[in-house]
């Protein structure tokens, strides 16, 4: 079931990022495009959960949702700095890297007793998809221009890619530990000081998407104030209702992995978008798929599972 619910989860999200290409190729603004995807998610994260306008309020998990939601909004802006100082393929290897930071982080500070072990197989696993990765994007530089900078532009570059990086990673993390939170005594673990229950987790998703929502429309209003384009208001609600499903598959993924090693979850999902991403990428603009990358990528999953 919980392989079913991230291969939905990426098959949407590469969807989305589809969505977001084509916002662009027609002169849509990447500000009113967020604008509205985060909008979007806001808003089918409530219809989803319409128990929330009868459920008491959970300090804890919504500003647990709350932070994981502000370092959503920095990490788009790091990535966007990122993308103006140095090559797209490369910056995007370091976000796509990320994925393998909550089985380590998790593994380091909880360990075997909250169920998350790092075994050898896991680890090798981490390497093949991190090679993997940064194949591909060798493969991609070829393919596009590569920008000429100076050191200090490509030490800049290594700042913010490095800052994109840590805050999806942490993301990530955010969203399996919030798993931890509920049902626990305070007093079991120090990383764990506010003891939740299952039933608060609906306060998470909501608050999650508000804080990017806000602050995307202030920035989008600030800078154009305009009205949404027709185009961008079609792609940019579309992929928020696709990324809010995603995000729902995934947040279910964490409450039980059932037999996928809980370290495996993200570098799975991480895996299967860029598959689907390169799959559209080939049969719609007949680009070239780096299957050597791809391949390593895969067999650092299927690896990482044994």
């Amino acid at each position: 079931m919980v392989i079913g619910y991230l291969l939905s989860s990426a098959l949407l999200a590469a969807i989305a990022n589809f969505f977001f290409r084509r916002n662009m190729e027609h002169g849509g603004s990447s500000k009113a495009f967020l604008s509205l995807y985060f909008l979007f998610s806001l808003f089918f994260s409530i219809l989803f959960s319409p128990q929330i306008f009868h459920a008491p309020f959970s300090p804890v998990m919504a500003g647990v949702g709350a932070v994981a939601g502000i370092l959503s909004y920095l990490m788009l802006t790091f990535t966007a700095r990122a993308l103006q100082l140095g090559p797209p393929g490369l910056t995007f290897t370091f976000q796509n890297a990320s994925c393998i930071y909550p089985g380590l982080l998790l593994s380091l500070f909880f360990g075997k007793a909250y169920g998350f072990v790092m075994t050898p197989w896991i680890l090798m696993g981490f390497l093949l998809i991190l090679v993997g990765l940064f194949i591909s994007a060798r493969a991609l530089e070829k393919d596009t221009l590569i920008i000429q900078a100076t050191k200090a532009v490509w030490m800049k570059w290594i700042l913010y890619a490095i800052a994109m990086m840590s805050a999806q990673g942490i993301i990530l993390s955010i969203f399996q530990w919030r798993v931890l939170l509920m049902n626990c005594r305070a007093d079991l673990h120090w990383l764990l000081p506010w003891p939740c229950q299952t039933e608060e987790d609906i306060w998470f998703m909501p608050a999650f998407f508000a804080i990017p929502a806000l602050i995307q429309l202030c920035a989008f209003w600030k800078a154009e104030r305009r009205n949404f384009k027709l185009r961008e208001a079609v792609f940019g609600s579309s992929a928020g209702v696709l990324n809010c499903i995603c995000t729902v598959l995934l947040l279910l993924s964490t409450k039980d992995s059932g037999p996928l090693k809980i370290e495996m979850i993200f570098p799975l999902f991480t895996v299967s978008v860029i598959l689907f991403c390169n799959l559209w990428g080939w049969k719609i603009y007949k680009e070239r798929v780096k299957w050597l990358g791809i391949s390593l990528c895969i067999l650092g999953v299927l690896v990482g599972l044994i």
